[in-house]
């Protein structure tokens, strides 16, 4: 099966990162230079985001993690630290290429295959 993808380069953190996402499960996108948008199903000026995604500055990155290690939830896993924010959305953090801080914050309702499944539609070319 051929996959519909969306490709664009995100130019605000260390190095230029390509980001791609496979938007042949009906995610619909909008890029900007330090990130993306992702919505569920085709995008309107009244559909609400289903994924926030952005680069971090290394301290905002740091405050992030160190707000939220003592989470009931938080965990790390593979290099992908994950938690619930304090405002109950589902979080994840990492390093792209292990120099460019990000983070993926998803809508409440989504739950952790879900969330999973959608970070498995992204693709990142440093």
């Amino acid at each position: 099966p051929v996959k519909n993808t969306a490709t664009a380069t995100m130019t605000e953190g260390e190095m230029p990162i390509d980001v791609t996402v496979d938007v042949s499960t009906g995610l619909s996108v909008i890029f900007s230079d330090d990130g993306f948008i992702l919505f569920d199903g085709e995008y309107d000026d009244s559909t609400y985001p289903l994924v926030t995604a952005n680069i971090l500055t290394e301290e905002v990155y740091e405050k992030y993690l160190a707000d939220n290690k003592a989470n009931e939830d938080f965990r790390e896993d593979d290099g992908f630290y994950k938690y619930t924010s304090k405002i109950g959305e589902p979080c994840c953090l990492w390093k792209i290429g292990d120099k460019v801080p990000f983070m993926v914050s998803f809508e409440k309702n989504v739950d952790g295959d879900r969330a999973d499944e959608i970070i498995g539609c992204l693709e990142f070319d440093y």
